[in-house]
């Protein structure tokens, strides 16, 4: 490791344990001590045995599997099986033999071309988040996730394959040799063990009937593996956010199918405690606390397998679990265009618990809302029509007549105020941000982007978020992207709102506060008031099709600040540029007039931005900036954003 390596590993650690509380302390010591001595331990997959069958995933409607199983999503699953590996915006390179996954393939980085650590190694001295000359470890994380069995499983069982049920088995076959317990990257993170028992128990639901002789005691060391990390090491405190549901969510559902599982006598300790979190991790209106729309559906779609699976096996979870659940599915509702795509807010890294496939893409809160809706009878919830998706098949529920939302709602505990605008193309969904950085004290999945704003009409975004990029690599990207010059709000001096403090870490919050909800709306921030004895107030007036936003300063400034605020157009628009204005196009011919107006020394132009429409893409995008300075709190700009 090099010099600026070990610095930069260094100082992620003091910047990381400076968030903790002294419980949270003296638990990573803990834990500390309990990799030191399972590393000095000769883990096998012999070591883990456990007697007893494993039993079907309840509730999973194995016919309604084969129906939604469309041909894009069997060719994928199936050209991944046959070496066309492609994951994210990863490919790698085709592999000299058919049975890629007798390979060493499973720690190979798509981008460098080198290997992460594996076979011999123990994963708690894996420095994934300080190594030099890799791509992001997400990649290879990924194809580990083993997702794209779940398809083929249902492709075996369909069409009664015993060929490709054995593949399946000796795809987990091969990855455990080549990934014994505990060894190399793959076995770094809990999330990632989880979604794998999840694909296991799909698996097993589906060939095990066809699957040879020795997939069974396999799988029962591969599941047993897998759920007694999960249990020794869960992620608590500031660690406690998605990863802690899927972790319960897993257990409880393993326990369920397995209950001979060492451990399994804690399934209702487990059931109890994932109760807890529901309440944790979504506001009380159902906005979920890491403010990421596509991470709450990742939660609630591993909410709502753990709650169909116990309630198919006659252990249901209560009516306020339940009740959480249908507010989180009717808050994204609220926030989807009407092809059920929600703003790119905060990060989003495209992780699914039951996966359509490696190269799947589609609007993935829409799904799990459809889902959600159809188990809740609840219409409220009910997305515009999505194609069905595998995790549909848990439940035999009809879809109810859906209750497309109208007008305006501000959810205040969550923080996001929304417009439904009808237009000529569609309504239009138009929202603001006055929520929390994100959840817990390193609020690891938010972006500095108090008082942004997002526009979409119809079935198309018009005012958009950067988006993320990646996570584990290119730091200065990481941060950029997460940045407040990268939303659509005010910026002063060119500084955050809230202050970086690693990849996954902030160390100073803006806090945000509600003045008015809509439809006479403002907000107000204090992201600024430490660095410039100012608060930032935004206010939205909505006349018809006129939205006017004005951005003021309220406070004492101690000397003249540089401002600017930007509205990021989104990648496929036409953007034609008129002095202090823009006019966008939508391929679909919707169109939007964004003006600025100022009293003071200012200009405005549109400059060209990188944005990322997926984990690990870049494209170029339009962006209408305005910029000045100030030498006294004020109202330093008003943008008339007009749906023509």
């Amino acid at each position: 490791m090099s010099t600026s390596s070990k610095g930069s590993r260094l100082a992620w650690y003091v910047r990381r344990l400076a968030s903790m509380s002294p419980p949270e302390v003296a638990h990573r010591f803990i834990e500390r001590g309990k990799q030191f001595a399972d590393s000095r331990t000769n883990w096998s997959w012999d070591r883990f045995k456990f007697e007893g069958a494993i039993a079907p995933l309840p509730g999973l409607r194995v016919e309604d599997c084969a129906k939604n199983l469309t041909e894009i999503i069997e060719r994928d699953a199936r050209n991944t099986l046959n070496g066309d590996i492609g994951f994210l915006s990863a490919q790698w390179p085709k592999p000299a033999q058919r049975e890629w996954w007798r390979t060493d393939l499973w720690s190979l980085d798509p981008a460098s071309g080198k290997h992460w650590p594996g076979r011999g190694e123990r994963a708690s001295k894996s420095a994934y988040r300080h190594a030099e000359g890799f791509g992001d470890v997400k990649f290879v994380w990924e194809i580990n996730r083993l997702q794209f069995l779940m398809p083929l499983a249902v492709a075996a069982h369909r069409d009664q394959d015993r060929a490709l049920a054995a593949d399946i088995a000796d795809v987990i076959d091969g990855w455990m040799e080549f990934n014994p317990p505990y060894d190399g990257v793959n076995w770094t993170n809990g999330i990632e063990f989880a979604t794998r028992v999840i694909v296991g128990l799909f698996a097993n639901t589906l060939i095990a009937d066809l699957a040879p002789p020795s997939f069974a005691p396999r799988l029962r060391q591969f599941l047993a593996a897998h759920v007694w990390m999960l249990a020794r090491y869960p992620s608590l405190f500031s660690s406690a956010n998605n990863h802690r549901i899927a972790e319960l969510a897993a257990l409880c559902v393993a326990y369920t199918c397995a209950p001979e599982l060492p451990g399994a006598t804690r399934r209702a300790h487990e059931a109890h405690e994932l109760e807890s979190e529901v309440l944790k991790q979504f506001h009380a209106d159902g906005v979920g606390a890491e403010q990421s729309p596509t991470y709450a559906a990742y939660s609630l779609e591993w909410l709502a397998l753990a709650a169909m699976c116990a309630e198919a096996s006659g252990e249901a979870h209560s009516a306020t679990y339940k009740a959480c659940l249908r507010d989180a599915a009717r808050h994204l509702r609220w926030m989807m265009d009407d092809a059920g795509r929600t703003p790119a807010i905060c990060d989003d890294d495209e992780g699914r618990v039951v996966a359509l496939g490696p190269r799947c893409d589609y609007p993935y809160p829409a799904a799990i809302c459809a889902t959600i809706s159809r188990w809740l009878n609840d219409g409220e919830s009910a997305p515009p029509p999505q194609a069905p998706t595998l995790f549909v098949a848990f439940t035999s529920s009809a879809a109810p007549a859906a209750i497309a939302p109208k007008g305006q709602r501000t959810f205040a505990d969550g923080g996001y105020s929304v417009w439904r605008i009808p237009t000529a193309h569609g309504d239009a969904m138009f929202a603001i941000d006055h929520a929390p950085l994100g959840f817990l004290s390193i609020a690891a999945h938010g972006h500095a982007d108090a008082l942004a704003v997002w526009l979409h009409i119809g079935d198309e975004p018009i005012i958009i978020d950067a988006g993320t990029f990646l996570y584990h690599t290119h730091n200065d990207a990481r941060d950029r992207f997460r940045g407040t010059l990268a939303h659509n709000t005010l910026c002063l001096d060119g500084q955050n709102q809230s202050r970086i403090a690693g990849p996954f870490n902030w160390s100073q919050h803006a806090k945000t506060q509600l003045r008015t909800p809509a439809p006479n709306f403002s907000a107000e921030h204090d992201g600024y008031f430490a660095s410039h004895g100012v608060k930032h107030v935004r206010s939205v007036q909505v006349d018809g099709a006129r939205l006017i936003v004005v951005d003021s300063l309220e406070g004492t400034l101690a000397a003249p600040t540089s401002w600017s605020a930007g509205y990021t157009f989104h990648q496929d628009a036409n953007v034609e540029f008129y002095a202090d204005a823009a006019l966008v196009t939508a391929p679909s011919g919707a169109r939007v007039r964004v003006s600025m107006q100022f009293d003071q020394p200012c200009r405005a132009e549109l400059v060209t931005v990188e944005v990322s429409p997926g984990f690990g893409k870049l494209a170029a995008a339009q962006r209408l900036v305005a910029s000045g300075e100030t030498a006294d709190a004020r109202a330093v700009l008003t943008t008339t954003i007009e749906i023509l």
